[in-house]
């Protein structure tokens, strides 16, 4: 499998009404550092993340790869098949959908409040790939919801933190990331959630914090604002429980192995 996303690019074309001619403005003059076969569906995702401004996608781009070529501890020999990512997948729970207003939904939570299977390193590797293969089979979404479920999170748990790969984290979110994040919802937030707050917030610009929302509960997050339609039935939607939805999510994962070797590969491809 080449690098390449598997998403119908003139499909989204018309849904946003882009021109390939925008998407030429974004590769040319060719940036500094930025493979040359930086293809139009990669472009267009960078493009809707960054608000359709020109200069504005080509900085962004500039950043991620050379974040990706930097921080080969998160991006680099990815295996999908490995005894790391099954017990991630096993002690994770991760969905992302997308309506058909191209607005993308994002869960994540950990399954259970067992300290040794929590590694925010391996959330980062893991969170990634699944989001590139999100991407792969579905393009990209105008902007993303994130919810994020506090409810095994412990104070061991925010022991464990590491200030490093946080920071690090919030940078990518910030600067890099091909997506647009909308909000952030944290729900069943723990009593020691202002501790948490005091670690992270000097770690991030104010302008991501300003997307944080801390909820106290969780079972119905149409009291919150979204259709029961877009919601997993423990969350008080008419989906499948979460659970059920992230295994169907990560379901023919090992068939995109190929692929995420390619994409390594291309990032060296500049010269």
């Amino acid at each position: 499998m080449s690098y390449e996303f598997g998403f119908d690019l003139e499909k989204l074309l018309i849904a946003e009404n882009i021109t390939k001619h925008e998407l030429n403005l974004i590769r040319n003059p060719p940036i500094e550092s930025v493979p040359l076969s930086i293809s139009d569906k990669q472009l267009i995702c960078f493009y809707l993340a960054c608000d359709r401004d020109i200069d504005y996608s080509r900085k962004t781009i500039k950043i991620y790869y050379e974040f990706r070529r930097k921080e080969t501890r998160i991006f680099s020999n990815l295996d999908v098949c490995c005894e790391e990512a099954k017990i991630f997948f096993q002690n994770h729970l991760y969905y992302i959908s997308k309506s058909s207003e191209n607005e993308g939904l994002c869960f994540f939570t950990i399954k259970s409040s067992k300290i040794s299977v929590f590694n925010i390193e391996f959330l980062m590797k893991y969170s990634n790939i699944l989001y590139e293969i999100f991407l792969h089979r579905n393009g990209p979404a105008k902007h993303y919801t994130l919810i994020i479920d506090l409810k095994f999170f412990t104070v061991k748990h925010l022991a464990k933190l590491n200030v490093s790969m946080l920071r690090k984290l919030f940078r990518y979110i910030q600067e890099a990331i091909p997506a647009k994040i909308k909000i952030f919802h944290f729900v069943n937030q723990p009593w020691f959630i202002q501790k948490g707050i005091s670690i992270i917030q000097p770690l991030m610009k104010a302008e991501l914090f300003e997307l944080f929302q801390f909820h106290t509960d969780g079972s119905n997050l149409n009291l919150i604002g979204f259709p029961s339609a877009v919601l997993p039935s423990d969350y008080g939607g008419k989906l499948k429980s979460l659970e059920e939805l992230h295994i169907a999510n990560i379901q023919g994962m090992e068939t995109y192995q190929n692929y995420f070797e390619a994409e390594e590969k291309q990032r060296f491809d500049f010269d």
